[in-house]
């Protein structure tokens, strides 16, 4: 996995309303939501790996450790 080091702000109304839309979207039921995210964010997480790993190490300048 990646780290990454994003900053959110206080409170953004973009942020609210995706918040809101999430929540809507799963009926109101907040653990829904949060494991509907969590399973976007692994599924993301591996398309992400599979990217990495079909990049060449000449086409990205060794900038990715590869795991073969």
């Amino acid at each position: 996995m990646i780290p990454l080091v994003i900053e959110v702000p206080e409170r953004d109304e973009e942020l609210e309303g995706a918040v809101d839309e999430a929540l809507a979207l799963c009926g109101g039921d907040s653990r829904t939501a949060l494991r509907a995210l969590i399973v976007g964010s692994s599924m993301l997480e591996s398309r992400l790996a599979e990217a990495t790993a079909s990049i060449s190490r000449g086409y990205s300048r060794g900038r990715f450790e590869r795991a073969d």
